[in-house]
Order: C-alpha cells, then structure tokens, then sequence
C-alpha cells in the first residue's frame, strides 16, 4: 500500500472512505497486508480492504470474546487480548 509522502494541500477532504457504524470505542484499527482490521467489544472482527473500504470480512470471535484492547498483526495472523485476559489469533480473511 502506497500512502503519500506528505499531505495533501487539497481543499477537498483528505478522507478517503469511512464506516458509519461498527468500530470500537477503545481499541486502535490494524493495517496489514493492505487491510484495515476492527475490533469491537463484543468480539466482532471486521476487515476492510484499505484502498477502497470495501468490506472483506466480519466475524464474531465466539461467545464472551469481547476484547478492548488493540489488535496486533504479524507472521500471517492477527491477535487479539480478550477481556478474560487469553489471548487468541484468527487468519480468516488475511490476504
């Protein structure tokens, strides 16, 4: 994924895309492998294709995997902390 070396001076909106509803309140997005990764805390994960917003994927976690924290990406998976303080990794709708 290519972003630009420096801001744009355009008087139009830098926003590229945007989602109305689904995001968390509390944990940070991921970017990997030119996704965009959510998380929520009721333990839907989501992943949206980082050029256009199209949506690749979403899926619950499984019953009481709410998680706050922030995702990390890295060696083909995505892990999440859940609130029960276990960690689990899921690759589904990786690249």
């Amino acid at each position: 994924m290519n972003f630009p070396s420096k801001l744009s001076t355009r008087k139009t909106s830098p926003i590229v895309w945007s989602v109305d509803k689904g995001g968390s309140y509390m944990s940070t997005p991921v970017v990997y492998r030119d996704q965009i990764y959510t998380g929520s805390t009721s333990g839907i994960i989501r992943s949206f294709d980082a050029t256009s917003g199209a949506k690749l994927f979403e899926g619950r976690l499984g019953s009481n995997a709410g998680f706050v924290a922030s995702l990390v990406a890295g060696g083909g998976k995505v892990f999440v902390r859940l609130k029960t303080e276990r960690c689990m990794y899921f690759n589904r709708g990786l690249n």
